[in-house]
């Protein structure tokens, strides 16, 4: 009798352990999105201050599929609004993901010494010509970032609006 005493707490004692296991793994998950997400919103936020600081430029445009563009680094020689924009969006799209749909590392990215901090991270800016991305009014834009949140293919995404 005491021996199925012993086998049923075992048994009782199995399942418990499995159920902490799974609430961890799905905590781990829950915190990895998490950072993603917050490392979005950080980015996000980044191209919107940088488009503030050089407002003599038009940064809208930016699609999904556009590679970092050519530049001038600017860090170590004088830029024009326009070179300083360029730079600020390859700056802004080695930050999301320095890599493209392959995996070879974009050479821009090498140069600047950038890590992409998002898996299959993807960044766009528009403005209030592209309501199907992102809904603005008249005088805002919007950045949109997103990412390959978990394993499984879904997508995260941030968007940010400002006038």
């Amino acid at each position: 009798m005491s021996l199925v005493e012993v086998l049923v707490s075992v048994v009782i004692m199995s399942v418990g352990i499995l159920g902490v296991a799974g609430i961890q793994v799905v905590s781990l998950q829950q915190n990895r999105s998490s950072i993603f997400r917050a490392e979005a919103l950080q980015l996000a936020n980044d191209i919107l201050d940088r488009l503030r600081a050089n407002r003599a430029q038009d940064y809208a445009g930016v699609n999904f599929i556009d590679s970092p563009p050519g530049i001038t680094v600017c860090t170590a020689a004088v830029c024009t609004p326009a070179q300083m924009r360029s730079y600020d969006i390859a700056q802004w799209k080695c930050s999301i993901n320095s890599e493209d749909a392959g995996g070879t590392p974009f050479a821009r990215c090498a140069t600047l010494g950038i890590a992409g901090a998002l898996p299959q991270g993807e960044g766009a800016i528009v403005d209030n010509n592209d309501d199907a991305l992102c809904p603005v009014g008249p005088t805002e834009i919007c950045t949109v970032v997103r990412w390959q949140d978990a394993s499984d293919g879904t997508l995260g995404s941030v968007m940010v609006r400002t006038r």
